[in-house]
């Protein structure tokens, strides 16, 4: 289920990952200096959107927090640079690498129309502040909001680059940004030091990140 809400002159619509087998996290916490994530989303409910705005990626930024009430909370900018892919006419497929994660953690991260995945990898490389130190985490959220192009505001299935293409009316083509989240629940495993699941919650809207959280 597709949400859609306008916010400061901008269009923002919220994909909900349904349950499914294309959606996996596993997390590991050996240490302050030693904990890592890895995580897969079943992304084929969203991939008309991307290829509808020929996405490029302009800003990004992946949450992973708490969803049973606790703090930990983590936030991490993915730099446009480091985006790759998108052409037009092809196959919906983007790239972010960041192999000595010189950015933030995030070692890389693909969307892939093909296989309709998101995969991202958070390298052990660095510290994050996600610790895994309690008895149990019951639920674990993953959003990753991105600004991929422009809509009309009359007729949001039409892409645009300008006000010219919505008809010329001042103030038509806005941005806009699609947000993809998933509420993990039902681990396999959930003991401290490590959180895997393949269950993701259905709902119809991505839940908010604590307080504090970027």
């Amino acid at each position: 289920m597709v949400a859609l809400s306008r916010v400061s002159e901008a269009y923002d619509l919220t994909f909900p990952v349904a349950p499914g087998k294309g959606n996996r996290i596993a997390m590991r916490d050996d240490g302050p200096s030693k904990r890592s994530a890895t995580i897969k989303l079943d992304v084929s409910t969203v991939l008309s959107f991307f290829a509808l705005v020929n996405p490029d990626p302009s800003s990004g930024t992946l949450r992973i927090f708490n969803g049973a009430g606790g703090s930990d909370c983590v936030a991490y900018s993915l730099p446009t640079t480091r985006w790759t892919g998108g052409a037009a006419g092809r196959p919906v497929k983007f790239r972010y690498s960041d192999r000595l994660a010189s950015d933030t953690p995030v070692r890389s991260a693909s969307v892939n129309g093909n296989r309709s995945a998101f995969k991202l990898k958070v390298a052990p490389t660095e510290p994050i502040d996600y610790s895994l130190d309690e008895p149990a985490q019951t639920s674990v959220v993953v959003t990753f909001t991105a600004t991929f192009g422009k809509l009309c505001s009359a007729s949001l299935d039409n892409a645009c680059q300008s006000d010219a293409d919505c008809g010329g009316a001042p103030g038509s083509c806005q941005p806009s940004t699609a947000e993809t989240c998933a509420t993990f629940v039902a681990p396999s495993k959930d003991v401290p030091g490590k959180f895997v699941s393949r269950e993701v919650a259905s709902g119809s809207s991505c839940p908010v990140p604590p307080a504090g959280c970027p």
